[in-house]
């Protein structure tokens, strides 16, 4: 049956189930995001069904806010002063900034593993309930089984890319 707007109760009922359908929520390394602001071949074509996904609403992609400001660094470093200040607009407008603070930085310096950055991104994805953390290479902390380059859903990864589902609670102290 037709309703007032011409859509059929099938239709409603079809479009009612899509917006219950979650979409994955990705903390998204600085690494991936320069491939694909600064267009760095091969990884910016291979990352493209990636943020397809984001921009069809199927992904919603995170960034700790401290990695807006290495963006900037290393774009500036890459593209100048105009197109690193261009990707931090885009950074603000087109992802979830989440807070580092001195809890975080606290709980990330007692991780194992080598690299603060990771363990901060690790901790990051943890406080906000992330389904997965999205590397440029692999995550050095056993509370991270890799995903074998497939996300949960279905969702494709590119090969640069490396997924880790977020970590357990007891393995991060917050």
């Amino acid at each position: 049956m037709r309703s007032r707007v011409g859509v059929t109760s099938g239709a409603r009922n079809a479009m009612a189930a899509d917006a219950r359908v979650r979409s994955l929520r990705v903390l998204v390394d600085s690494n991936i995001v320069l491939d694909a602001l600064l267009q760095r071949e091969p990884w910016y074509t291979a990352a493209r069904p990636f943020w397809h996904a984001r921009d069809e609403g199927q992904i919603l992609a995170h960034l700790p806010a401290s990695a807006v400001t290495d963006i900037f660094y290393i774009g500036r470093r890459h593209a100048g002063l105009t197109l690193a200040r261009q990707a931090v607009e885009r950074c603000v407008r087109e992802f979830a900034l989440l807070s580092v603070d001195r809890a975080v930085l606290e709980a990330a310096l007692a991780l194992a593993g080598p690299d603060i950055e990771d363990n901060v991104q690790i901790v990051c994805a943890h406080r906000a309930g992330l389904d997965l953390n999205c590397h440029a290479r692999p995550v050095r902390i056993s509370s991270c089984a890799a995903a074998g380059g497939r996300a949960s859903g279905g969702h494709s990864v590119p090969q640069r890319m490396t997924v880790a589902r977020a970590p357990a609670k007891e393995a991060v102290a917050t």
